[in-house]
């Protein structure tokens, strides 16, 4: 979905997004339709400010087991989307303020909502997410869950210089 500037009021145009056409198809598995609410309003004649809410239940992998954990994706966001030329300082480390942070510059007087939901979607996605604080993982040598019960497999031998010494006895 494209929005063209020309087509931005200075009231508040808001658009409701119910598919998830703009994800795809292969990042991740849906539980719950993904929505997507964008309020634009122009505040300039070459600036926009872009508000939106990211909301829906997705399925992860849980980073111990493997198992599905259903994650509810709940993210606001703000972007001044502008077409003027972006200001670079000469200075090589600089601290940018939130406004710089969350300018978007264009070179086209043309937003691309579609791009900006994929960059607030992975955004929101953690990199790792855990189905429960007990989660136990998987089991070294065999590979089973140890949540579902411990496995047959042996304890492993130490892999350590000093194991030898486990087999000697105090006197």
């Amino acid at each position: 979905m494209k929005i063209a500037f020309g087509e931005i009021g200075r009231g508040k145009t808001r658009y409701n997004i119910q598919d998830h056409s703009w994800l795809a198809q292969n990042a991740v598995e849906t539980v719950s339709s993904l929505a997507a609410e964008i309020t634009l309003q122009a505040t300039g004649e070459d600036r926009v400010a872009l508000e939106g809410v990211l909301k829906g239940i997705v399925s992860l992998d849980c980073a111990r087991c493997g198992d599905p954990v259903a994650y509810e994706l709940d993210e606001e966001f703000l972007y001044l989307v502008t077409t003027r030329e972006e200001e670079i300082s000469e200075l090589q480390e600089k601290e940018c303020s939130d406004e710089e942070c969350n300018t978007l510059y264009l070179k086209e007087p043309v937003i691309d909502v579609a791009e900006i939901l994929v960059e607030q979607f992975h955004l929101a996605v953690p990199a790792k997410v855990i189905c429960g604080a007990d989660c136990r993982g998987l089991c070294p040598e065999c590979g089973g869950s140890l949540n579902r019960g411990e496995c047959s497999c042996k304890e492993p031998e130490p892999d350590s210089p000093f194991a030898v010494l486990r087999k000697l006895k105090k006197d």
